[in-house]
């Protein structure tokens, strides 16, 4: 009887741990924000294009593709596997900031998304604040 009562114990908690509840992993939509420095837009809008390339996981890069919507906007996407997604980056020659636009496959439901949203976008934040320094620093030399 013991065996038995383990053994269904344990189904339980693997048909739970599989469940949808534990699979989607979702947190709260953030929005990031950060400082350009730089003095004239096309600064902003070339620093911001060239900073596509994220370093991933396991020294995997994600690819994100930049879409110059108008002066002081990009569109930028990310394919990863079955999921996509797509931030707005809004800046001047102050401030850019990189809001939720659009997703497929992330557990979106208006006001939460799956927790690597968080982390992809936290390191696109990560890449355009290095590049942004990065181009700082040739400038003052």
């Amino acid at each position: 009887m013991k065996v038995l009562t383990r053994s269904m114990l344990t189904v339980v908690a693997c048909l739970l741990l599989a469940s949808p509840v534990f699979a989607a992993r979702t947190e709260p939509i953030r929005t990031f924000e950060g400082e350009t420095g730089m003095a004239r837009l096309s600064q902003v809008t070339d620093v911001l294009m060239s900073a596509d390339d994220v370093p991933g996981a396991f020294g995997l890069k994600a690819k994100w593709i930049f879409e110059k919507v108008k002066p002081g906007e990009i569109v930028a996407t990310l394919f990863q596997r079955q999921i996509m997604v797509k931030v707005t980056i809004a800046y001047d020659t102050k401030k850019y900031t990189i809001t939720y636009k659009d997703s497929s496959n992330f557990n979106h439901d208006g006001t939460r998304i799956h927790t690597s949203y968080g982390k992809w976008v936290g390191a696109l934040k990560m890449n355009i604040d290095r590049t942004f320094t990065e181009h700082r620093a040739a400038a003052a030399k």
